[in-house]
């Protein structure tokens, strides 16, 4: 018989971006640090949710939007976790100011 291990047991976080009302047509970014209860060895962050608006008109086709999430061990040790979160609007007009939210969902084991 070969070795059985435990499943790892999958620890879960909610994050919430936001990105306020900005004339900046470029890829925004956002980081958020924080610790899982227990020591992990992998994380993956998952975009569970995203919205984004022109702030001058709420009815304006926005076309599409840039969102990307991803995460990193800090210190597995302490189950530190760095997420790193991209907003923007593709394309975006860039004489019209924007904002944006993205809900982001962590798993880490």
């Amino acid at each position: 018989m070969t070795g059985v291990g435990l499943a790892p047991s999958i620890q879960v976080e909610q994050r919430h971006f936001e990105f306020p009302p900005s004339s900046d047509a470029s890829v925004r970014t956002q980081t958020q640090q924080f610790s899982f209860e227990q020591c992990v060895n992998r994380a993956v962050a998952l975009v569970s949710g995203y919205s984004g608006h022109y702030t001058d008109d709420q009815h304006l086709e926005i076309g599409r939007i840039h969102v990307k999430a991803e995460a990193g061990l800090e210190d597995a040790q302490k189950g530190e976790v760095l997420v790193t979160c991209e907003w923007a609007f593709d394309p975006q007009v860039s004489a019209r100011p924007s904002a944006g939210e993205v809900w982001v969902t962590v798993l880490g084991w």
